[in-house]
């Protein structure tokens, strides 16, 4: 149990440390896929914030390479069906987010949906428009909200205050 979002994010921080090459998020969504069917899971949609890992390894497309591999190997293993939400920290630089809709885009098949989040103390509205082109590429959206600022934190101006179901 986590007290606080900063204890979550601190948490975080010290897994993410560990990741530091495409194997290693392989490995991670393989093991993700072999747990989980232990665990009963037929079906799981996995975030990762692939902008965020690539700044740190050079390249968000190698990251969810690796993802979505490991997801591949442990669903053939398995029978676990699993899709991909692509993450983005309202906090990160707003080109990382509009290259976490391009990464969505381009994976239709695997990744169902984008989703801003972090700290709500960190505004949403300069997403409009990452908004607007992941909808019109048909990612969908993935609100989050009421971590920290109440659910109308996660509502981008502009898109009604709805988000789209992912998968």
């Amino acid at each position: 149990v986590f007290v606080g979002f900063g204890a979550f994010v601190d948490y975080n921080a010290a897994v993410r440390a560990c990741l530091r090459t495409a194997a290693d998020f392989e490995r991670v969504a393989y093991e993700f896929c072999v747990d989980s069917a232990a665990d009963g899971v037929r079906y799981a949609e996995v975030t990762v914030t692939a902008a965020a890992h690539g700044a740190r390894l050079g390249s968000a497309s190698a990251v969810l390479a690796g993802v979505l591999a490991g997801l591949r190997s442990g669903s053939s293993e398995t029978g676990i069906e699993t899709r991909v939400l692509i993450d983005h920290s309202r906090r990160r630089p707003l080109p990382w987010a509009e290259e976490s809709v391009r990464l969505a885009a381009d994976h239709p098949d695997a990744v169902v949906g984008f989703g801003v989040a972090g700290h709500e103390t960190a505004p949403i509205s300069p997403y409009r428009a990452v908004v607007e082109r992941a909808a019109a590429a048909g990612v969908h959206l993935v609100h989050h909200a009421g971590e920290t600022g109440g659910a109308d934190a996660g509502q981008v101006p502009g898109d009604g205050g709805v988000g789209q179901g992912a998968g």
